[in-house]
């Protein structure tokens, strides 16, 4: 049997003097085993270990084997398939390089220095151990944390505007998906900026306050409202029947229209398939099941890491193995996207826990980010082609994930993502929507204060241009998705208010009119005294 391993595979990422990823100098070993434990022992068999070294099984040195590497290299495998270099782009989240860690240090695992760096939860006698990492936080971090820190754009010295309201051309959406040959228009292509300054500032920050499973219509460019849902595990939320809805079971008229997709089984079990082929044609089934609901978009799959056996979302991931989960997770997008679904891969970055989640701060060093945790997002953004991602309810140090900056200078910049970010379910308290658009998190799983985006967008042209930029990263996903289908040039998008969101609307309305004048009566009653005789 013959099989290829890309050299780039054998990289590790040097945080501390290159600053990039690096291919050391020495020996390699390669092995086939039945699990993980055989093929320890395999390689330790190849390098001349027995039983009586400790082992607790003879391994097979014939199912192993290795290569040598002559020379240090900190060249090849420092640019990203973009042509973009690498270099460090999480020092603020490894508490050891952060600028405000005060008396706060770490010293992080390392397989050159196995018994001092080692930290196991109880001792031989199964008592607990008091060697826990423990972080003090100080004011500095705080001030880093706050909600109203506009992180970036405050230190953007562009001046000028984009256009708004242009009437020069009349382009509509679907105008922008291919040429008269059939070709793919590309991001870059000028017509976008054309059909950009079409649009109204109004009609940009309006687009991306409101994302809750969605992306809102834009009609003046025939651009119907979407229907993104959550769908980890597959399309599984019944929202086949609503109105508005162009899936192919309400088109159609099926009867089954009002019921919800199959149940696929956990991610786990995928990944166990070890058959990158089955799961595209799974990804396949995925698409088709969202056709039929309606979907263009689905909060999914997801690719975090199993750090342990108690995670809350384990079900929802694939293995404690990157290049495992990166490898399925890529063959499943691909699958989605054969039927104009886009992938949002969640939860970007290390949102691996499930408790306390919303704002936590979580510390790593950038090794560890690119070797682990982010691995599997690189390998489905760049084998899997997955457009768009979301971030997660976590704070990368003391920053909210969606305006850290990564997704642009990484998830962008190297791994080459063409689509958007939206955050998990939008927290005013802590996630600021001007800030995550300047850093790339294009939309907030919610609804956000579109006023307060536009009164920053005219306050700051940086950002007044990163709307636009976010807006052209929804709309060229659009365009390249289902959501398009059967719409030409000249169809004519009507937002239809449904029935029972009136009604609601009334209630709500009324109440809130009840109770103002409830309250206005218990004033007037407190304070008009009547009159003494």
């Amino acid at each position: 049997m013959e099989f290829e391993v890309p050299k780039k595979d054998l990289a590790s990422y040097d945080a501390s003097s290159a600053m990039t990823y690096v291919l050391d100098e020495g020996d390699y070993y390669f092995t086939i085993g039945e699990n993980s434990h055989s093929a320890i022992n395999n390689i330790l068999a190849e390098k001349g270990k027995t039983v009586s070294d400790g082992m607790d099984d003879s391994g097979d040195a014939e199912l192993a084997g290795k290569i040598h590497i002559d020379d240090f290299d900190d060249v090849s495998y420092s640019v990203s398939a973009t042509g973009k270099e690498i270099h460090n782009a999480f020092d603020n989240v490894d508490i050891n390089r952060y600028e405000n860690r005060g008396e706060n240090h770490v010293n992080y695992l390392s397989r050159s220095n196995w018994e001092d760096t080692i930290r196991f939860g109880f001792d031989k006698d199964g008592k607990p151990l008091n060697n826990q990492v423990r972080l003090v936080g100080n004011s500095d971090m705080k001030n880093d944390a706050d909600f109203y820190n506009y992180h970036g754009i405050d230190e953007d010295t562009r001046t000028d505007y984009p256009t708004y309201s242009s009437e020069e051309t009349d382009y509509d959406l679907i105008e922008l998906r291919a040429d008269e040959d059939g070709n793919p228009i590309s991001y870059e292509d000028a017509k976008w900026d054309s059909l950009l300054d079409q649009l109204s500032l109004e009609e940009q920050v309006n687009l991306l306050s409101a994302g809750l499973r969605s992306t809102s219509a834009l009609t003046s460019i025939g651009k119907p409202t979407t229907i993104d849902h959550n769908g980890a595990t597959g399309p599984m939320m019944p929202y086949n029947a609503s109105s508005g809805n162009r899936g192919l079971a309400v088109t159609t008229n099926d009867p089954d229209k009002t019921q919800t997709p199959i149940t696929y089984p956990s991610n786990s079990l995928v990944a166990a398939t070890y058959n990158t082929d089955l799961i595209e044609e799974y990804g396949r089934t995925w698409g088709e099941d969202c056709l039929w609901a309606g979907y263009s978009g689905l909060y999914g799959p997801a690719c975090n890491i199993h750090r342990g056996s108690y995670g809350g979302r384990a079900f929802e991931y694939y293995s404690e193995d990157p290049l495992l989960s990166g490898k399925i997770c890529a063959a499943l997008i691909r699958g989605l996207s054969a039927k104009g679904v886009y992938s949002y891969l969640k939860h970007c970055l290390l949102n691996d826990q499930e408790t306390n989640r919303e704002g936590v701060n979580t510390w790593a060093n950038e090794q560890t980010i690119r070797e682990i945790y982010l691995k599997p997002f690189e390998i489905a953004i760049e084998e899997g082609h997955c457009p768009c991602v979301m971030t997660g309810f976590n704070r990368l140090g003391t920053i909210w994930t969606g305006a850290h900056g990564f997704l642009n200078t990484v998830l962008r910049g190297e791994f080459g993502m063409t689509g958007f970010a939206v955050s998990d379910f939008f927290h005013k308290e802590y996630m600021n929507l001007s800030a995550g658009i300047y850093n790339g998190n294009d939309l907030p799983d919610g609804q956000a204060d579109a006023l307060s985006l536009k009164e920053d967008a005219d306050a700051y042209p940086g950002l007044a241009w990163a709307v636009r930029e976010s807006t052209h990263r929804i709309l060229y996903t659009v365009v390249h998705s289902n959501a398009m289908n059967g719409i030409a040039k000249g169809t004519h998008i009507v937002e239809v208010t449904p029935g029972w969101e009136i009604l609601l609307n009334v209630l709500v309305i009324s109440l809130g009119v009840l109770t103002a004048l409830s309250i206005a009566g218990l004033c007037i009653s407190y304070f008009v005294k009547p009159k003494a005789d």
